[in-house]
């Protein structure tokens, strides 16, 4: 995460917790959990106090050197952490920035790794790939990595391990899969047991549900057809250019033919899928989505991870890919940390 003091601390007052609240706060960016920005006279302000370790006036030290031209870090993310030193207790999160009062963090393992929740460990391998390729993007690659703590929720026991993330009260973001095969249908039972818990951000978490059926469904597109041989391009959305539109809801391992289709949408008193009715074949399947099998995940985590993320990057289309982006943003967002470590 970012963390950033934009305002001093005045150590005359509380500054044992103070003190050791920005103890933790430079600590987890010298050990690259975070990344901390503050402006120049902040910097300098707590080096003439004389009141930190000798490991954390280092931090300070590189702080100096590069805060000016890192300002306006935070405003790259659609998330970060303010410190709030003039109330104790604070804790507001909003949309784009959680305020946080320096008694929250006066505990070290506060500020552990944030915690990335997803059902399971391929989806946060995935995801975290893509918050690297939005950093390289962004040309924040060279300066900064993503640092995440990821956790297998297990499928439908990923709301327990949720709850349990709540009551320790640490940094966490968790993103799960709708399991939604047509938007008229039911949600899997994984989303389900989340149905009265708010999305968004609530306190130090954030949730996210995806509203298309699984992440497979919004991997990159060239990255699916370059795992599938082409094999996606056999399909109607490929070859109706309408990936933008209908990718979201078909299982792309077992795929989506239009008598399926047509099924689905009597079954939901619907006509989402009724612009494809008409090329329906006389004899055999017509697929929307074909089949791509169900390594399908696999094959593309792999690919992603033996290719750089500057090739990765140019795999990514801002056309087609709009949730990819969003979500690699976010995902950054809560993974982002220091690259170099100072010792």
């Amino acid at each position: 995460m970012i963390i950033t003091i934009k305002q001093s601390p005045n150590l005359d007052v509380d500054d044992a917790k103070k003190i050791r609240a920005i103890e933790n706060i430079l600590i987890s960016h010298g050990e690259c959990r975070h990344a901390v920005w503050m402006p120049v006279d902040i910097v300098q302000e707590l080096l003439s106090a004389n009141r930190f370790s000798e490991y954390a006036q280092r931090i300070l030290y590189d702080l100096r050197s590069s805060v000016v031209e890192t300002r306006g870090i935070e405003k790259n993310f659609s998330f970060h952490v303010e410190v709030d030193f003039s109330n104790a207790k604070t804790l507001q999160p909003s949309n784009n920035k959680t305020l946080i009062g320096y008694s929250h963090l006066v505990n070290a393992t506060t500020l552990n790794k944030s915690v990335f929740l997803a059902e399971n460990l391929r989806d946060a391998e995935i995801f975290s790939l893509g918050a690297e390729s939005y950093l390289f993007h962004n040309q924040l690659y060279r300066s900064y990595g993503i640092s995440l703590e990821r956790a297998p929720g297990g499928g439908n026991t990923t709301f327990d391990y949720f709850s349990k993330l709540e009551e320790e009260s640490k940094f966490f973001f968790c993103i799960i899969d709708s399991d939604l095969k047509h938007p008229k249908g039911p949600i899997g039972s994984t989303a389900k047991r989340f149905s009265e818990t708010p999305s968004g951000y609530h306190e130090k978490r954030f949730l996210r549900i995806l509203d298309c059926h699984e992440i497979e469904n919004i991997i990159p597109l060239q990255v699916v057809r370059a795992v599938t041989n082409g094999e996606i391009e056999k399909g109607l959305t490929y070859r109706l250019n309408r990936c933008k539109e209908d990718r979201k809801h078909p299982d792309h391992k077992s795929g989506l033919s239009i008598d399926q289709a047509i099924d689905q949408d009597d079954k939901y008193n619907s006509d989402h899928w009724k612009l494809y009715y008409p090329h329906k074949a006389k004899k055999g399947q017509t697929w929307i989505i074909p089949p791509l099998g169900e390594n399908l995940l696999s094959h593309c985590l792999k690919l992603m991870s033996e290719i750089s993320i500057e090739k990765l990057t140019e795999y990514i289309s801002t056309e087609f890919d709009e949730t990819w982006i969003d979500i690699s943003k976010d995902v950054a967002s809560w993974g982002v940390a220091a690259k170099r470590p100072i010792h």
